[in-house]
């Protein structure tokens, strides 16, 4: 799933029970019936709400990864003009390689965790095996097919986030926190170990067993991790914040990742913090 679509379906959840808690019909978890279009009636539950929005995000997230890749590919000189031809290759190998690990999928969430691992190992084999671009460039690219980019797209996606943040949550260290507990209670699901620690002012999760990083170890690519995947955790918290990565560095709310099991530390681990200032506004706490 690409980054912002992955911020999105959270500020969603977020917004869906605000609403649905203020209904007595909907906050006890009953059915509801509208009518829809010409007098159709659907009837919906939260955690109905909550499933069908997974599933379209996951869904979606392979076509946008594989659109993505194939405009990529239109700008290598190596594809001479035949993306279309190597997009369906990692297809072909994305086959294989998902119908090989299914009995990774432990719950719902690990079924898009292990649709995307396939296909950024498929793209990564079959651009540097039959293609021969470099892996770092081949990096660079995957990140763009994953929603790491600076376009003028990313950054309208980046002012609506901020906006809706500010509507959900009373400052930026209830918006960091949230994002904090909802990656691992909407996004990473049972294919990873995370636990939390919270206080007033500090919050940590700790990623002990990272379905990714065990993934790319087994498959001979663990350099694919931390430049697509530990990155893509950052992006999170940017994107749902709608903060800059230097604000979340340096402003009064921090965020840090400490350190990563992809890059030989014992535990992933994510730090939100709420910072004491000085007479100035400067931080009056080490970060």
């Amino acid at each position: 799933m690409t980054s912002h679509n992955r911020c999105l379906i959270f500020l969603q959840r977020n917004s869906a029970i605000q609403r649905m808690s203020r209904s007595p019909s909907i906050g006890n978890r009953h059915s509801v019936v509208r009518n829809v279009g010409q007098g159709q009636r659907c009837s919906t539950t939260l955690a109905g709400a909550e499933n069908w929005l997974r599933a379209q995000a996951v869904s979606g997230s392979k076509k946008i990864f594989l659109f993505n890749l194939n405009r990529q590919l239109g700008k290598q000189s190596e594809a001479l003009s035949m993306e279309k031809m190597y997009v369906e290759r990692v297809q072909q190998v994305f086959d294989g390689l998902h119908s090989a690990n299914t009995h990774l999928i432990v719950d719902e969430r690990s079924q898009y965790h292990l649709q995307a691992a396939c296909l950024v190992l498929a793209a990564y084999r079959v651009l540097t095996d039959q293609l021969n671009i470099p892996s770092d460039q081949v990096i660079k690219i995957l990140q763009q097919c994953m929603g790491d980019s600076d376009s003028v797209g990313e950054r309208a996606v980046r002012y609506s986030l901020q906006m809706c943040s500010k509507l959900m949550f009373r400052d930026n260290f209830a918006s960091l926190t949230a994002t904090a507990r909802q990656m691992a209670d909407v996004d990473l699901g049972k294919a990873f170990d995370v636990s939390h620690e919270e206080s007033e002012n500090l919050q940590i999760s700790r990623v002990s067993g990272c379905f990714y990083n065990s993934f790319f170890v087994k498959h001979g690519a663990p350099e694919l991790t931390a430049p697509i995947f530990c990155k893509a955790e950052e992006m999170l918290f940017e994107k749902a914040s709608g903060l800059t990565r230097e604000q979340l560095r340096t402003g009064d709310v921090t965020f840090h990742l400490r350190s990563t099991l992809a890059e030989g530390g014992d535990q992933c681990l994510f730090e939100v913090k709420r910072h004491r200032t000085t007479g100035d506004g400067r931080s009056a706490d080490p970060t």
